[in-house]
């Protein structure tokens, strides 16, 4: 089962590693390399096609996992960002929303004295 994610805001889904190592280590693939037999021509012994070949292979497949890690951090740096930017509209909101309050309050208090003085002046008549 291959875990992943969507990106909110493009359709793109951005598959997870597994943290299972799916590749032999470079230092596996070096060990082998280096026991292997060699092969001889023209009177030179050169390390086995197949080892070297593997290497290049592993080093191209892990450039590509560290090109993934790069776009799948930018993309939760993006996420970031818009999480604060959404946090600051909310501070701001909720900024606004307690100055209406405070407002209501002050009305709320001055409604409640203009009562005051309207049955004051009701008894007094």
């Amino acid at each position: 089962m291959t875990r992943a994610i969507r990106h909110r805001d493009s359709p793109r889904v951005i598959p997870l590693p597994d943290m299972q190592p799916q590749h032999q280590t470079t230092q596996q693939i070096t060990r082998q390399a280096r026991d292997s037999p060699h092969q001889v021509l023209d009177g030179q012994e050169e390390p086995s096609r197949a080892a070297l070949v593997g290497i290049q292979g592993f080093r191209m497949a892990l450039e590509g996992h560290i090109a993934n890690v790069f776009i799948d951090m930018n993309l939760l740096r993006a996420d970031l960002c818009n999480v604060a930017d959404k946090v600051l509209e909310a501070e701001t909101y909720i900024t606004s929303l307690q100055a209406e309050v405070k407002q209501l309050k002050q009305q709320m208090t001055h409604i409640t004295l203009l009562m005051t003085a309207l049955e004051d002046r009701a008894e007094d008549t």
